[in-house]
């Protein structure tokens, strides 16, 4: 009987892990693209005054924009609230992808150890971290203040 469940905890300790790491390479693909979709909002200011600038003459540029300076500050604050919760999102996925790759590491370190082969071909087979607190936040918070 105790073998029995001890199978069973194991194939659902492997399901587990093949659902939590694809929902961590789900993230951390949705990170990328929150990312550009992030740059992407903060150039938006830039490349509207480009294109202004280039589809008019100077004098009447100049015209446009003094005309326009007060909408545009506007506008500028507007996108740069909007960039600001995106980049509070992409932080949140972070801290996402930050917890399941832990938990994948958790679920490995129990293979790794419920396993019955020689340590010299554990670490020779190895390649991604066993301890879950792995990978640290301190490091993604030393990223995120610099």
């Amino acid at each position: 009987m105790l073998n029995n469940n001890l199978d069973s905890f194991q194939k659902y300790l492997l399901a587990e892990y093949q659902n939590i790491a694809e929902a961590h390479f789900r993230t951390i693909a949705a990170i990328s693209s929150f990312f550009q979709y992030y740059i992407t909002i903060m150039a938006l200011p830039i490349a509207l005054m480009s294109v202004l600038a280039s589809l008019s003459i100077k004098e009447e540029f100049l015209r446009v924009v003094s005309f326009l300076v007060p909408l545009l500050s506007i506008v500028s604050l507007v996108i740069a609230i909007i960039g600001f919760f995106v980049l509070a999102y992409i932080i949140n996925l972070r801290m996402d992808a930050i917890l399941y790759a832990r938990t994948v590491n958790a679920i490995r370190r129990y293979f790794y150890n419920s396993v019955d082969i020689d340590i010299t071909t554990k670490l020779k087979t190895r390649v991604l971290p066993l301890d879950p607190s792995l990978p640290s936040s301190q490091l993604f918070w030393a990223y995120v203040r610099a």
